[in-house]
């Protein structure tokens, strides 16, 4: 499945990479990992396919390689992976988690971002 993501089509690539983040195996993240660390240019649809996949996979190990991108990767990475954490915005940890982080970092970049991906709770939701 991992030479999926190395195809010349943009289709193939979107669909194994949604495939291995849906199937939750410890070698799928390995896979999606090492594929970003393999893509010369971190810009553009094709390298973000791995951050949509990590978050995807659902799992502590991708979760945690998710939110070591906010303020340690290039501008768009950081904006992307605080876009996919958002999917997991009615998730009290992962929401002071990464609120930490941003904070941590003093960025009011990466604080527009998270409170976009992390708006309020609404009451009584």
């Amino acid at each position: 499945m991992g030479g999926f993501l190395v195809t010349p089509s943009m289709v193939i690539k979107c669909l194994a990479a949604i495939a291995l983040g849906e199937s939750r195996l410890d070698g799928a993240l390995d896979l999606v990992r090492a594929r970003w660390n393999a893509e010369p240019v971190k810009r553009g649809a094709a390298a973000h396919l791995s951050l949509r996949a990590a978050a995807l996979h659902r799992s502590e190990a991708a979760l945690d390689w998710l939110v070591s991108f906010v303020g340690d990767a290039d501008r768009a990475s950081e904006h992307v992976a605080i876009a996919e954490l958002g999917a997991y915005r009615n998730n009290a940890r992962q929401r002071k988690r990464l609120r930490g982080v941003v904070a941590e970092r003093g960025n009011p970049r990466l604080g527009a971002a998270n409170a976009k991906a992390f708006p309020p709770p609404t009451p009584g939701t």
